[in-house]
């Protein structure tokens, strides 16, 4: 039996012992396996490293495929003080028939003349599986959608790319499979070569930016459920939603493949768009497809409080306009 018969073999009688229950002590788990102990928990332990949603808590093993939230700190230091340039995208759904990566890759060609170094995506950047999508794939298969994403997804010199989950489209794997989806694509990356990739976290994500007396706080979210009629309504809900607390300085929301601007509750509310033609599920809804992306420009006080802000919309139009303008030149 080769490797990776036996690595499929074990996969498949782990997804099945999670199945009964979703906790078992190293020891139960090893005699179901039919390992020693030893090797058991390092058996998890791969699997952890590579993304799958196990837990070690002393002697007991835990599956679950609810991630815990993300915060994070980056080093924005060699930007001006106080001051930051920082590019913005989201809803890319690679291997989707109707993926715009002419849009992609010119939002970074963009941002690299832009002298952007950072970069926030708000997830849906491969458009996963399910019953109803099939046909507008490109590429069918986890692996095989995660290797496209790492070799095709824009790379520019000095960029980094920042980027979370949602719990739909690449979500679906981690909702089937177990696996930290994200976790899993930078594994890969950094496998083929590519440090530019950085995961946050599944579904929402903090960025702390450090400032001399407090912090200035950028949440990446991707949420959940339709559109309103309203393009800012649930941007405006989302926020209304959190507690004093919680309250982000900026906010970018992707989900909704809608581009717009609000100040709500002193929180800076940016939609990212989308780089994705619109698909005939949203043709049907009447949902329209704002592609392209944003560079947000923001100065932060001594307490980290945003207290100038500047965004800018790059607008793309549908395919089918530039086919046009080529067929009349």
């Amino acid at each position: 039996m080769t490797n990776i018969s036996k690595e499929q073999e074990i996969t498949t009688q782990l997804k099945k012992l999670f199945t009964k229950r979703d906790v078992y002590t190293t020891k139960d788990l090893a005699v179901e396996l039919g390992l020693p102990v030893r090797e058991a928990r390092q058996l998890i332990k791969d699997r952890i490293a590579l993304g799958h949603t196990y837990t070690i808590q002393g002697t007991m093993v835990i599956y679950s495929n609810l991630i815990p939230k993300s915060v994070h700190k980056i080093n924005l230091d060699s930007m001006a003080a106080g001051t930051y340039k920082i590019g913005a995208t989201g809803d890319n759904h690679l291997c989707s028939r109707y993926e715009r990566m002419d849009v992609l890759n010119a939002l970074y060609d963009v941002f690299e003349k832009e002298g952007i170094t950072q970069v926030f995506n708000t997830g849906n950047w491969i458009d996963g599986e399910a019953r109803f999508n099939k046909h507008d794939l490109l590429v069918h298969g986890m692996d095989n959608q995660i290797d496209y994403f790492v070799k095709n997804y824009p790379q520019r010199e000095g960029i980094t790319t920042s980027y979370i989950t949602g719990d739909d489209h690449e979500g679906w794997y981690t909702q089937r499979e177990g696996v930290d989806i994200g976790k899993y694509a930078e594994y890969k990356a950094i496998a083929a070569g590519r440090n530019d990739l950085k995961y946050l976290g599944h579904m929402e994500a903090d960025v702390e930016i450090k400032a001399p007396n407090g912090k200035t706080t950028i949440r990446v979210l991707h949420p959940g459920g339709g559109s309103s009629y309203a393009i800012s309504y649930t941007s405006q809900k989302i926020v209304e939603s959190y507690t004093e607390a919680e309250v982000p300085d900026i906010l970018f929301n992707g989900h909704y493949h809608k581009s717009s601007y609000n100040f709500i509750r002193g929180v800076h509310v940016v939609q990212t768009g989308c780089t994705e033609d619109q698909t005939p599920f949203m043709r049907k809804k009447r949902l329209a497809a704002h592609i392209g992306g944003w560079i947000i420009e923001f100065t932060v006080d001594t307490n980290g409080k945003v207290i100038r802000f500047k965004q800018e919309w790059i607008s793309f139009q549908d395919k089918g306009y530039y086919k046009k303008w080529a067929y009349q030149w």
